[in-house]
């Protein structure tokens, strides 16, 4: 078989886990062997019994779970059994470009410095702030839209060590991307050698306009969706109970989302349960609103560029990268403060009074292929 020409890593298939950097990992490797170029995609998995190889171009590296603490720790930074796999698929594959998505949870970042004495080309496109900490970084003023100082990271010794170790191998790439402005401006503050940024794209809404029923327009709707942790579902919960209308949350997620709810002794919500992209941009249409407040420094959250591309305002913190999306006119009413409790009513009455205006904005955020091509004159890959 010929050697690929580009190679994309990633440390999760998105058939195996939902979302995150690994399913626009995906989506790149399939528009790349769409446009007939020599690809490969390489993921690990924790269980034989998944290896999702519909074709040679799709190779697994198999990593087991350890439990082992000190083990977990030395596998974090060098890659343990796994990294001389990988190595190994460097040597007999020879690809001429690795392209490296949402690693350092199985893959170590430290297989960029192989790749160099390899003299193989490596670009690195990061979708979170796993360089800077293992853990979701929270500001230290709630109002502070970027950080800068090491100790605003809140790291222990350890973690500070990992830090700068990371660091340095990092910025051995011949390229880094970043998904968002204000992650280039954050990591770069941090020393991260940022080369580019290329915001995550979306497909073009292809739904016929969809219209509530009678039955349904009495009550005002709010999609919460993904994860539970620190994305904001409790203060969503206190914006509705504080709110003069009826809201019901329709939550679109893991069990736990659920649970959460419940615990809290809250009644009005649907949930969804696990639903896929495509579920959850048909969903967006019956909504109101999109709540995307993560509590956290979130690089670019997919649902707001969803939530817009379906004809549906998003509410968000200055935290999160999408908030640069909306101009200034609507992100005084639109983006909020970490751990401020949003006037969903007050939110809603000017939503529907500027929701034409408000829409426009998503003209900012460029389709897949349009990013795809933009990474094409990235990589010197276009014809």
């Amino acid at each position: 078989m010929d050697s690929p020409k580009i190679v994309i890593v990633s440390d999760f298939h998105p058939e195996l886990v939902l979302g995150g950097g690994q399913s626009i990992a995906y989506e790149f490797f399939q528009l790349l062997s769409k446009s007939n170029f020599n690809t490969e995609f390489w993921f690990t998995t924790s269980d034989k019994k998944n290896n999702l190889r519909k074709n040679a171009k799709e190779i697994c590296i198999f990593s087991p779970v350890r439990k082992n603490r000190i083990f977990l720790k030395i596998k974090e930074l060098f890659g343990g059994l796994l990294l001389f796999k990988f190595v190994y698929l460097l040597i007999i594959r020879k690809p001429s470009k690795i392209w490296i998505h949402q690693i350092g949870n199985n893959i170590p970042f430290i297989i960029i410095v192989f790749i160099k004495l390899l003299k193989i080309e490596s670009v690195i496109t990061l979708h979170d702030y796993l360089i800077l900490s293992k853990y979701k970084i929270m500001p230290i003023d709630k109002s502070e839209r970027v950080i800068s100082r090491l100790q605003d990271l809140n790291l222990n010794f350890q973690q500070t060590m990992r830090f700068f170790f990371y660091r340095l191998i990092v910025n051995n790439s011949d390229m880094i991307i970043t998904v968002s402005e204000l992650q280039k401006e954050i990591l770069t503050n941090f020393g991260i050698k940022v080369t580019h940024v290329r915001p995550n794209g979306i497909a073009i809404c292809t739904h016929k306009k969809l219209v509530k029923s009678l039955s349904q327009s009495t009550n005002c709707s709010i999609l919460f969706a993904g994860r539970l942790g620190l994305k904001g579902l409790d203060i969503l919960i206190q914006s509705v109970n504080l709110a003069e209308k009826k809201w019901v949350i329709h939550l679109a997620g893991n069990s736990d989302l659920l649970s959460y709810v419940q615990s809290k002794g809250f009644d009005n919500y649907i949930y969804h349960g696990l639903l896929t992209r495509k579920q959850i941009s048909s969903l967006i249409h019956k909504m109101d609103l999109v709540f995307a407040c993560s509590q956290y420094y979130d690089p670019y959250p997919t649902i707001c560029l969803e939530s817009l591309s379906h004809g549906v305002p998003f509410i968000t913190t200055i935290t999160s990268g999408t908030s640069r999306i909306y101009s200034n006119e609507f992100a005084k009413k639109l983006v909020v403060n970490v751990g401020v409790v949003p006037n969903l009513d007050d939110i809603y009455r000017f939503t529907r009074r500027y929701k034409k205006e408000i829409l426009l904005e998503g003209a900012k955020i460029p389709d897949v292929i349009e990013v795809y091509n933009s990474y094409l004159d990235v990589l010197d890959l276009a014809h």
